[in-house]
């Protein structure tokens, strides 16, 4: 309940205890009044009726008697009336039924207006003649009391209602602060850190929002400060000086990233424009280096290119989607048209001659075989003298092959989950002795021959033929009937989801309703993301987080570290943690400035209150390097094998087709 509510609902209690008393109070004095009122009416009434029958009295007229207490009896107001003589005995006496007026019943039970009994003696001269008694009827007295009640209910529900509406006005006016206070407190809580202007008025307010202010200030400045090392640190080990683009080392992270966590099909294409030894002798260096950048422009303008490096001088690499080689070939002779017109406007007229070789990213091959094999399509290409696509090593089943294997495949649910444990922070522990954070599960499929085949390898036609989306839902299904079992009560568990997943709005809603379906806990299962999958889809990323959210999931980001975006922009998306990029992890031991990057990006996540992860942590010499940068958590061989989630004592062997 909000603190409008509980001040206003309290408001209520006390505006109404107050005049529910003065209501009571003013109820009792009613009925003391009424009870007067009661006496008085019936003594009066006593004493000018022993005038008037004196005289019928004396006479002994009981017909004039009686005619003279029956004109004011027959007012009603009285319950009873009786002339009596000397001796006491009754001459006349008219009695009424015992009655309360047209009220509810139960207010003659709150009110008690006892009937009073008053008398005048009838004299003649110095002689008592007899006496009249005179009890009035409180019939009358109840009904104008009610009434009153009425009307005193009414004004004092009008007073409730206009002074609630003064309270929630005033209470509005002073709580605004509050809001903003609120709204400021929930931003902080979302890794934000705004400023609440203007300043309350209120003493009270005015320094808690100045502490928040200042709190907030600091923090924001800790956080830039943090992210513009880690950003010049990546500047300096990920970033090509001259033009801004990625250097070799970025262009090595970006492949490995690829070829661990495969969203689709993809092809590394070198370009190598010659001229510009000529530029810089005829020219100069400075011509030279604007030379390179103008190529750089041209390249970066052309469109659906994933990644673009400078690998060396005037030799550029690009991460391309990789359809066909016909395809390829023309987006590679297209670009270095491009390039060919830039030596032009530069004077190179023969002298600017570019080539391009090009080959497929393999899910078996390493970064550095990878560019070894582009190597050898560009030299080729300068040989030939046009573009080269090398795709020979993409030799075995075909793609409508892979299609149709890969429906049956999920018709006959023949895949298998493996998982990895991630453990936290261990510094003077053995691994084997560290806290699990959780198991992260890959997914697996059942060749023809009962062999397992790496989402690295099949993931890729997945993508292609539009069945990664159903592949991740049965492999999630899966892992909930595993979770469900006795033997993972308690455990978390973690899954890499595809970019098509990631887009579909619906799928936050069918996990939650899978969960709810099951005794699983939503905090045991989280989601992974790769990085460079919510850089490419912003939008769909974060309605994707905050769907999460508002079905009380969470999810973390995979592969973080080598993309351009900043720390503060992914802890907007709320994510549970960050897991290291796998090509920082296996560099951090031969690579200082990756040790020194690492250590600010874990510096930033601090202050954000995001863990980091490291993950492929192989060897002892990565992870006391890791440890000593700040990163609280590990996953690798180094930390435990991957293993079936069925049968722990199965250890992963695979072979691919």
């Amino acid at each position: 309940m909000s603190l409008k509510s509980q001040f206003l609902i309290g408001s209520l209690i006390a505006v109404s205890t107050v005049f529910a008393l003065l209501f009571a109070g003013t109820g009792i004095r009613l009925q003391h009044y009424f009870q007067a009122q009661l006496g008085a009416h019936a003594q009066d009434t006593a004493t000018s009726l022993a005038v008037a029958v004196n005289s019928a009295l004396r006479q002994q007229d009981k017909i004039l008697l009686d005619t003279t207490v029956q004109a004011v009896f027959d007012s009603g107001y009285y319950g009873r009336v009786a002339v009596l003589d000397a001796a006491g005995k009754i001459i006349i006496e008219k009695t009424l039924p015992p009655a309360n007026g047209d009220v509810p019943g139960w207010l003659p039970g709150i009110v008690k207006l006892a009937p009073p009994l008053r008398s005048a003696f009838v004299t003649s001269g110095w002689k008592q003649a007899g006496v009249v008694e005179v009890t009035s009827q409180p019939a009358f007295a109840y009904r104008e009391l009610w009434l009153l009640m009425q009307d005193a209910i009414l004004w004092i529900c009008a007073a409730i209602i206009f002074t609630m509406l003064l309270m929630a006005a005033l209470v509005r006016s002073i709580l605004r602060p509050l809001v903003k206070i609120e709204k400021a407190a929930l931003a902080v809580s979302g890794r934000q850190f705004p400023t609440i202007t203007p300043i309350p008025r209120a003493r009270e307010l005015g320094r808690v929002v100045e502490a928040f202010n200042t709190l907030s200030s600091s923090v924001r400045l800790m956080l830039g400060e943090a992210e513009n090392l880690a950003e010049r640190f990546r500047k300096q080990t990920l970033t090509d000086m001259l033009t801004g683009m990625g250097n070799r080392r970025s262009l090595i992270a970006n492949i490995d990233m690829l070829l661990e966590s495969p969203q689709g099909e993809y092809a590394l294409a070198l370009l190598q424009i010659e001229g510009l030894a000529k530029l810089n002798s005829m020219i100069g260096h400075e011509q030279g280096d604007q030379f390179v950048r103008a190529l750089a422009d041209a390249i970066t303008e052309v469109p659906h290119l994933s990644f673009i490096a400078r690998v060396r001088g005037t030799t550029f690499a690009l991460l391309l989607d990789f359809t066909t080689e016909s395809v390829l070939k023309g987006k590679l002779d297209a670009i270095c048209l491009r390039l060919e017109n830039v030596c032009r406007n530069f004077g190179l007229t023969g002298e600017g001659r570019c080539a391009a070789g090009a080959v497929r990213l393999f899910y078996k091959d390493t970064a550095s075989q990878a560019l070894a094999k582009a190597d050898e399509a560009l030299a080729r290409s300068h040989k030939f003298g046009s573009s080269v696509v090398d795709c020979a090593q993409s030799a075995g089943m075909p793609s409508g092959q892979w299609k149709k294997y890969l429906q049956e495949a999920i018709s006959a649910d023949r895949f298998r989950l493996y998982v990895q444990p991630v453990i936290g922070h261990t510094q003077n522990q053995q691994p084997e002795s560290a806290p699990v954070l959780h198991y992260e599960a890959y997914s697996r499929l059942i060749y023809s021959d009962g062999q397992l085949i790496k989402a690295a390898r099949f993931m890729p036609m997945a993508i292609r033929h539009n069945l990664a989306a159903d592949i991740d839902r049965l492999c999630l299904r899966n892992l909930l009937q595993h979770m469900n079992t006795g033997n993972a009560a308690g455990k978390h568990y973690a899954f890499n989801i595809s970019h098509e997943l990631l887009c579909n709005p619906a799928f936050p809603e069918w996990l939650s309703d899978e969960l709810l379906g099951s005794a699983v806990a939503k905090s045991n299962l989280i989601l992974e993301v790769s990085e460079s999958i919510l850089l490419a889809s912003p939008q769909e990323a974060r309605h994707f987080s905050e769907a999460l959210l508002a079905h009380g999931l969470s999810f973390g980001i995979d592969q973080f570290g080598v993309q351009k975006a900043t720390v503060t922009e992914l802890a907007r998306l709320q994510p549970a943690y960050f897991k290291l990029a796998t090509d920082l992890t296996r560099n951090c031991a031969d690579v200082e400035e990756y040790c020194e990057y690492i250590a600010w990006l874990v510096k930033t996540s601090g202050i954000l209150d995001i863990p980091v992860i490291a993950t492929c942590v192989e060897k002892e010499e990565w992870r006391e390097r890791l440890v000593k940068a700040g990163v609280s958590g590990f996953q690798g061989q180094l930390i435990g094998p991957v293993v079936s989630l069925e049968n722990p004592d199965d250890i992963e062997q695979d072979v691919a087709p």
